[in-house]
């Protein structure tokens, strides 16, 4: 977890703020107690994508897909406002890893931790596919690991089953109220690598769909590598490299269903007797992001100049126009575009900056003058903060952030990355400008005076890499 910084809200909805988890493409992820003390992940979406009707359609059934679903196998919806200011959602707090993590600290996970770890999975979309519901984002990154079994989480995308289809993949389901249909066509979503030949291309998609996702995701847990055409290489378990090649079939209708997975699934375990034991490494990294929620870190206190924030939701900024390109949909095909990143984050990933991206204090001079200290009334603030704060799921190329003329440079960096310069007080006038090239991914920058967002920028792209700019002055 990171502190609250001064512009992060202290209170959204019924929910009290209490620290960063982290930034997704779309939203920013904050940890936070209910009235009755609750711990809570909070996902709040970032102004600009809230002025777009197609994100919030796409949020508002993002909401809608959890609230079917949550329970036993996800974490549980506590409260959501898909209508308001700035909409959001709050969930439960799990403790816990992502597969992700698990296989970046662990390397390939064994095959006696894949087989009971499978079968909480296929548990889990036993129960989303009863719920007429296909998740069509599942990923490491989007599997808890929690001390009572795996969680799958990110509904940002799922799609419903048509009546017939549900029942078909979870027989024995209850049936469930489906959330209504998802916004927009079925045109290409998800996350490369993971998304089943069906999905990518933009055709039909049914609960094989998430099949095919589970083959790639467990043949990651077993290699440690990202897809790459060569899925089984690397799998010396026979009994695991059956179970993934069916789920990898191109067709549809040849990969085995949930069902089946099912039964397959819980023969091996009553074979080998086993259940999900998390090893030490990973147990303890949850103990330590327990005391991490029961500790939160203390807020970052405002500028001597800045107000500090009301206890409220915050409201758009509507005197500053969006400058960036919001991609639509069919550009948004990495992840899911923001919203797989943004709840990976809520619930597994503290966010983090690379060990040079911590922030940098300097001293910009307004353009054709010496210094400001000397006319500055005695009570005036002498500085202010300009913040330079880029997030997102692509890899930052290059960024040059330039004020008054003075350029700093980084390359290949991991976002998040941020930058902070004291600058002189108003009514000096400061200038500045950022030039990017961003990779494949989602990508949103903004700049901060004194807390407050004068101007951001955002977009997407699912191949190629991403160059512009642009200037503006406080």
């Amino acid at each position: 977890m990171q502190a609250l910084e001064p512009h992060d809200p202290r209170t959204v909805g019924r929910c009290r703020i209490l620290a960063r988890i982290g930034a997704g493409g779309m939203a920013m992820i904050y940890f936070g107690r209910s009235w009755s003390g609750r711990p809570v992940a909070v996902k709040l979406m970032h102004a600009e994508f809230a002025r777009e009707p197609e994100y919030r359609e796409r949020f508002r059934h993002e909401v809608a897909a959890t609230r079917t679903v949550s329970g036993r196998y996800s974490p549980g919806v506590l409260d959501a406002d898909p209508d308001a200011a700035l909409p959001w959602l709050a969930t439960q707090f799990l403790p816990s890893v992502s597969l992700r993590e698990a296989v970046g600290l662990l390397g390939r996970l064994p095959s006696d931790l894949v087989f009971p770890l499978a079968a909480g999975v296929v548990e889990a979309l036993a129960s989303v596919h009863g719920a007429g519901i296909v998740h069509l984002d599942l990923k490491p990154a989007n599997i808890l690991l929690t001390a009572d079994g795996p969680r799958l989480i990110d509904f940002g995308i799922a799609a419903d089953l048509p009546p017939a289809a549900a029942r078909d993949a979870a027989p024995d389901a209850a049936p469930a109220a489906a959330p209504g249909a998802a916004p927009g066509g079925r045109e290409p979503a998800g996350t490369w690598g993971f998304m089943s030949p069906e999905q990518a291309s933009g055709g039909p998609v049914t609960a094989a769909s998430d099949v095919y996702s589970l083959g790639a995701t467990l043949a990651y847990a077993c290699t440690g590598r990202a897809p790459s055409g060569e899925e089984m290489d690397g799998i010396t378990d026979d009994r695991l490299r059956t179970l993934i090649s069916g789920c990898l079939r191109p067709d549809p209708s040849s990969r085995p269903t949930v069902p089946e997975l099912a039964a397959a699934l819980a023969f091996a375990s009553a074979e080998d007797q086993s259940a999900l034991q998390l090893p030490p490494a990973l147990t303890a990294e949850i103990d330590r992001r327990t005391s991490e929620a029961a500790n939160p870190p203390v807020p970052i206190p405002p500028p001597a100049s800045t107000p500090t924030p009301a206890a409220s939701t915050p409201t758009p900024n509507k005197s500053v126009p969006f400058l960036g390109r919001i991609v639509r949909r069919r550009t948004m095909a990495l992840s899911g575009g923001a919203c797989a990143a943004a709840l990976a984050l809520a619930f597994a990933i503290p966010l983090a900056l690379s060990p040079d991206d911590g922030p940098e204090t300097a001293t910009a001079e307004p353009s054709g003058s010496a210094s400001t200290s000397s006319t500055a009334p005695a009570s005036a603030p002498t500085t202010r903060t300009l913040e330079f704060y880029i997030f997102g799921t692509s890899t930052l190329r290059s960024l040059t952030t330039t004020v008054n003329g003075e350029s700093v440079t980084v390359r290949n960096k991991r976002l998040p990355y941020r930058r902070v310069v004291q600058i002189p007080p108003e009514p000096q006038r400061v200038t500045w400008r950022i030039d990017y090239r961003f990779g494949a991914g989602t990508y949103v920058t903004k700049v901060i005076v004194d807390g407050t967002e004068r101007s951001s920028a955002g977009g997407s792209s699912a191949s190629k890499d991403v160059s512009d700019s642009y200037n503006g002055a406080v």
